[in-house]
């Protein structure tokens, strides 16, 4: 096994770890505030979960640089930006880093709460992977009780 696929392997077990204090928090409820960027866009989001339903959104973000459209208005879906929604695709970017590269290079880097779970910063940077770059990181999170 490649230096590369070790490192995935580790920050695969690490987001399942986090997933499962998580769930063991059992938080239903609550409300998160982060931001996206990727090589040509970003924007931040608000997202409220009620007993594990959305009840508010919000986005905001400059135009895209590859449609010159906004964002928030053409593709922004608040299921994508929920604490379950982000582990996964915390997993979607390990595999992807893992694509994008052969090398012995670490792609992928995760941080979390100690104390929830909650992926508090996720990135992708691959070296020679131009415009691949992905980066999210939670500014605000609060279980409502």
């Amino acid at each position: 096994m490649t230096a590369d696929k070790s490192l995935s392997l580790f920050w695969l077990d690490n987001v399942s770890k986090a997933e499962t204090l998580w769930a063991s928090n059992k938080i239903n409820s609550y409300e998160v505030v982060g931001r996206m960027s990727w090589a040509w866009h970003e924007h931040s989001f608000q997202v409220t979960v009620n007993d594990g339903e959305i009840i508010n959104s919000k986005c905001e973000s400059n135009h895209d640089a590859v449609t010159n459209n906004n964002w928030c208005e053409t593709k922004f879906n608040a299921n994508d930006h929920t604490i379950p929604a982000l582990f996964e695709r915390a997993r979607e970017l390990i595999k992807r880093g893992d694509e994008m590269t052969n090398s012995q290079d670490e792609c992928f880097y995760a941080s979390f709460d100690f104390d929830t779970g909650v992926p508090s910063h996720v990135s992708l940077a691959c070296p020679n992977a131009n415009d691949e770059q992905e980066e999210w990181s939670i500014i605000f999170f609060r279980n409502i009780p």
